[in-house]
């Protein structure tokens, strides 16, 4: 197999829209993901509907059971080690994620699927805090539950061992305390 990234050249297969279009481009692999894409949404009509930061790229891997990686914006096509004739997707980053809460409630909330998911977790607890506290003035206003504090009984000190005694009275889950 050559090495693509000395030629000077990609020839990448662009699908846009889940593959109503597809195209074939040819991309310097020492440019930014971010300026792909410019360059997609210049050459392929089709992808200028919306908000350009709402669309990435979506390196489909060849198993479909892996599904693919999406390309960061900062790093270069070099960088994930293309091959011509690999398929790009320019895709909507963005979707809304539905949400059932315990109770039984919706909650719908706009996420970025080119994140990882740690931080898609830390968007959406906020995200769904801030509507479950905006949404209902009662529950913003009221007080924390009183704190309960457990003690040692004297039987499980003494299993325990003197490390346990050592300062006096313990938290413990047996008995509350006074």
């Amino acid at each position: 197999m050559r090495n693509d990234l000395s030629m000077g050249t990609l020839s990448l297969k662009v699908a846009v829209f889940g593959g109503k279009a597809t195209k074939t481009i040819q991309f310097d692999p020492n440019i930014q993901v971010f300026d792909a894409c410019r360059i997609v949404r210049e050459k392929v009509p089709e992808s200028q509907l919306d908000e350009p930061k709402e669309y990435g790229l979506f390196l489909v891997d060849e198993d479909p059971k892996k599904g693919g990686v999406w390309l960061e914006n900062s790093k270069t096509l070099g960088y994930y080690l293309l091959k011509t004739g690999d398929l790009l997707e320019y895709r909507k980053k963005m979707r809304n994620l539905r949400i059932r809460l315990l109770d039984g409630t919706l909650k719908t909330v706009l996420v970025d699927d080119s994140q990882p998911v740690a931080n898609m977790m830390v968007v959406i607890c906020s995200k769904i805090a801030k509507q479950l506290f905006e949404g209902n003035d009662e529950l913003a206003m009221t007080r924390p539950r009183r704190l309960v504090v457990y003690r040692f009984d004297d039987k499980c000190i003494s299993r325990l061992g003197p490390s346990v005694r050592a300062r006096g009275k313990r938290i413990s889950p047996w008995r509350l305390a006074p």
